[in-house]
């Protein structure tokens, strides 16, 4: 996916908290296994990156 079509997606987890997603599964394009983690993440525009609770931050591009 693009990068604004994550920012759309981590942005609609932060607007709607009645989700109460605690958990997701992230895969990354370079790494073979799925990998669980939070789905909260701070979003810096323009910035092609995501800040995430789980991993730190990571390129946009690098979740598959």
């Amino acid at each position: 996916m693009s990068d604004t079509k994550w920012r759309k997606v981590f942005a609609a987890f932060e607007a709607h908290p009645e989700l109460n997603l605690p958990q997701c599964i992230f895969k990354f394009v370079d790494h073979p296994d799925e990998c669980v983690g939070n789905p909260s993440a701070g979003l810096y525009p323009p910035r092609p990156w995501v800040d995430t609770n789980s991993f730190g931050p990571i390129p946009l591009r690098s979740i598959e």
